[in-house]
């Protein structure tokens, strides 16, 4: 189970990161964090603020779910990397393939011998959902943290009500820290992808028009000798049907 240090520190981490991806005021909150005039030797708070990296020696448990198959491991992906360097406190990962996944999960809680974080679809992914989840002590019940670590959160979801009902149950107990998607690449999941080196190795420019597409397309077929410089996968979301630009 989470330890009261290992806790205080996961949401802290938290609270900071989904506050400077998701709220309208990330870059005052990002501010707070890396232009503190006076700083903690430990990394934890100064004047109540959070102080990061955080330098007290901790580690971290996370099990998840394989997200891709673009790297070996999570371990191997930049913002992993980036992440755990900002935060200054190293995450052991334990993967497991989607489909081992549910007999995986299922297993670890009968075992109770529980990681600090798990990434998991606890509203449809586990019998009883959220609300069993808290009673069985899988999860935190998040409103005291809120409270405490998050008033831009809390202010956020007392203006919108609709949003606010979604992360907690119906005795009112909040269970998650939502992704706010507010415009902009907020809004994006998936998109066209293209290779930047490639770009620069042939001094082109990131193409915007069709001719231009036209010309990086045949640079890389031609002088990087790329079989199908475009390749679209469909994939279906939601009811969405989304394209992948791969080159292979």
């Amino acid at each position: 189970m989470l330890t009261i240090k290992k806790v205080a520190i996961l949401l802290l981490v938290l609270v900071i990161l989904i506050l400077i991806s998701a709220c309208s005021g990330r870059d005052e909150v990002s501010d707070q964090i890396t232009g503190s005039a006076s700083s903690s030797s430990n990394g934890e708070t100064v004047d109540g603020q959070a102080v990061y990296p955080i330098q007290n020696g901790a580690e971290l448990t996370y099990w998840l779910q394989s997200q891709t198959t673009l790297k070996p491991s999570v371990n191997d992906i930049p913002f992993y990397q980036e992440w755990q360097q900002r935060i200054g406190v190293p995450i052991r990962f334990s993967e497991v393939s989607a489909t081992q996944a549910k007999e995986s999960f299922s297993v670890m809680l009968a075992s109770g011998n529980l990681p600090d974080i798990i990434e998991y679809n606890w509203l449809d992914g586990m019998s009883g959902g959220p609300e069993k989840a808290l009673k069985d002590g899988y999860i935190l019940r998040l409103n005291e943290h809120i409270d405490r670590h998050a008033p831009n959160l809390k202010k956020y979801l007392q203006e919108h009500p609709d949003i606010d009902k979604l992360v907690k149950t119906d005795n009112g107990d909040y269970y998650a820290f939502p992704f706010l998607k507010e415009g902009g690449m907020t809004t994006q999941w998936a998109g066209p992808v293209l290779r930047k080196d490639w770009l620069q190795e042939l001094n082109l420019d990131v193409p915007t028009m069709i001719d231009e597409w036209h010309q990086v397309l045949i640079a890389f077929k031609e002088q990087k000798g790329v079989r199908a410089p475009l390749t679209f996968s469909s994939q279906t979301h939601a009811g969405r049907i989304t394209f992948l630009l791969e080159q292979v």
